[in-house]
């Protein structure tokens, strides 16, 4: 069982910190949606999806209607691009992203930004 427990990793655990602040900063005083789910539930399909980016189903290692995105919109959030949509039951996100995005673009309102996280 010892052999199959990861050995804590402190310089990772800094990064991911100091990524974590830097996502906390960015949403400070900022209206915020934040998206919980399993592995697999479609959290950053639905974030990259709400970002304006253009999705497409491919067949991916066998699966089958894999959505992911095709392209990203112009002027988009750089953090967006850091979003993995995978078929694979594995996490891709190791860390808390923050995405700002105008959402009035999908009809949820008028001229609002928020912090998808």
């Amino acid at each position: 069982m010892i052999g199959k427990i990861r050995p804590f990793d402190i310089r990772k655990t800094r990064k991911l910190t100091e990524i974590d602040d830097k996502c906390f900063e960015k949403v400070k005083d900022q209206e915020i949606l934040l998206f919980l789910g399993g592995t697999g539930s479609g959290k950053s399909t639905s974030i990259l999806y709400l970002c304006g980016c253009t999705m497409e189903k491919v067949d991916v290692d066998g699966y089958h209607n894999h959505i992911q995105a095709k392209e990203m919109p112009d002027g988009c959030d750089e953090e967006l691009r850091n979003v993995v949509c995978s078929p694979h039951p594995v996490s891709e996100t190791s860390n808390v992203r923050a995405i700002n995005v105008k959402i009035e673009k999908k009809g949820f309102g008028s001229k609002t930004s928020c912090q998808y996280v």
